[in-house]
């Protein structure tokens, strides 16, 4: 348990330093700004003393946990925490109840000190994390109207174009290393995806022997390396944290106590995203990540506008704390009469559309109900206006001190932008950026000779100007 901890707090501390909240403060009546700034500096010296004093992880979790909840309120712009809750479970679980228990519970009684119970304290952390892998294998068997869709349809390989057009592919601008990457996984997605949703499920048993730990954490970071080669994303919380357990399970002498081995189970099964008859359990929510992989689907960006008429798409990378929002399209997520719906990454969860995939057949009819009124539409462009205003400005000074192109490398993103993607932005002065359109496509893919060929469906601009 003490290496799981300690390798926890280095992790928020290695999050803190790769990834400060640098917030573009786009709500000028956000006051909570400048605390996020001036409690980072309070955040990173609790962090360094929690790698020795587990109690500190404590203080830290609960700034990690704060600017999540804050970013909307000062930049208008929401942030998923999918990439980071995690690893917040597994440090403020081990630091409450394993250091806890063994400074201050075992005053009172040496039940928290046992072995057995540190042992257990530590597998239930492991399952915290554990418990995603398996539910997001079990929405995958649930997905299709077959527990065998997912494996036997699902056109995995569609993530290679779209990652490219995305520009965060890795590869993606080496056309001669794309296409044979592309035909080779088109070629074994079915036994792809059979590995993938039976060694996630194979998460559930994992726990019971330590060699089966250490396998499943090796394979699950394998998977998010090929992930981010094939996908361009790059959850490296959830790499961290399936390190954390292959070191824990290395330094373990003693074989795992049944006890723990039910904990760690037991903890997986209460993470289930859920169920008809309790749909939100109140123990903690696993990630139940599960969709079709589609060549047809709807992206949202932005795209700089130069006085001489140029446009360029910007990458996601350019936004820093928010490149992850960008890249999600949380800019414009309500349905558009001709578009696609708003999914993440080329993904749809209705079947029909894993059969049209390719077609690129118009969008089904959208519900009048379900379309933004006139007075939400309003509202919600003045807030996205403010944001990348504000960014801007932000982004000119910034450039002043860290280069024109220092924003790819300033910081670890969770979809990395390849800057040899973005050849016509990279040309751009920044200074003769006079707008930026929020552009929403509903677009079909495919990759000829290892690029893409895109075919836009339909496309809506919404431009806004900017200070120069």
């Amino acid at each position: 348990m003490r290496v799981a901890l300690r390798s926890s707090a280095i992790g928020l501390l290695a999050y803190l330093l790769l990834e400060p909240p640098d917030f573009t403060l786009a709500n000028p009546n956000a006051s909570s700004a400048a605390d996020v700034r001036l409690a980072y500096f309070g955040a990173i010296l609790f962090s360094a003393l929690s790698v020795s004093r587990p109690a500190f992880v404590i203080p830290v979790a609960v700034y990690i946990s704060s600017t999540r909840l804050l970013v909307e309120e000062i930049s208008n712009l929401q942030m998923s925490t999918l990439d980071i809750r995690y690893m917040l479970d597994m440090a403020l679980y081990l630091s409450l109840f394993g250091a806890g228990g063994l400074t201050i519970v075992r005053l009172i009684h040496p039940y928290f000190p046992d072995e057995r119970r540190q042992q257990e304290i530590a597998y239930v952390a492991f399952g915290l994390h554990l418990g995603n892998y398996f539910w997001s294998g079990v929405a995958k068997l649930m997905i299709g109207p077959h527990l065998w869709t997912w494996i036997l349809e699902n056109q995995t390989f569609n993530t290679i174009p779209y990652a490219i057009v995305n520009g965060t592919l890795p590869i993606g601008h080496l056309p001669w290393l794309v296409q044979p990457v592309f035909d080779f996984m088109h070629v074994i997605v079915r036994p792809l995806n059979l590995a993938i949703v039976g060694f996630q499920l194979f998460a559930i048993v994992c726990a019971l022997r330590l060699a089966w730990l250490k396998l499943a954490s090796l394979f699950y970071d394998l998977l998010h390396i090929g992930i981010w080669i094939l996908g361009g994303l790059f959850f490296w919380p959830w790499v961290w944290n399936n390190v954390t357990i292959l070191l824990a399970a290395n330094a373990q002498r003693s074989p795992i106590k049944p006890s723990a081995k039910a904990a760690c189970i037991l903890t997986i099964l209460l993470g289930m995203p859920s169920v008809p008859f309790y749909p939100n359990l109140p123990f903690y929510k696993a990630a139940g990540l599960g969709w079709f992989d589609v060549a047809d689907a709807r992206q949202t960006y932005f795209e700089a506008i130069t006085n001489d008429g140029r446009r360029a798409r910007v990458p996601s990378s350019f936004f820093l704390s928010h490149s992850y929002s960008v890249s999600h399209g949380y800019m414009d997520t309500v349905p558009h009469v001709g578009h696609y719906s708003h999914t993440w990454w080329g993904s749809a969860h209705d079947y029909d559309r894993l059969l049209s995939s390719g077609k690129c057949l118009t969008p089904d009819a959208v519900p009048a109900d379900t379309l933004e009124r006139a007075e939400q539409r309003i509202e919600r462009l003045n807030k996205v206006g403010n944001f990348i205003r504000a960014h801007h400005t932000k982004m000119l000074h910034w450039q002043s001190w860290l280069g024109s192109h220092g924003y790819y490398f300033s910081r670890l993103y969770h979809h990395p932008s390849n800057p040899f993607l973005f050849g016509p932005f990279n040309a751009l002065n920044l200074g003769d950026v006079v707008a930026y359109n929020l552009v929403v496509e509903s677009v079909c893919h495919r990759l000829v000779r290892g690029s893409p060929e895109t075919t836009v469906i339909m496309r809506t601009e919404t431009r806004f100007d900017v200070a120069r």
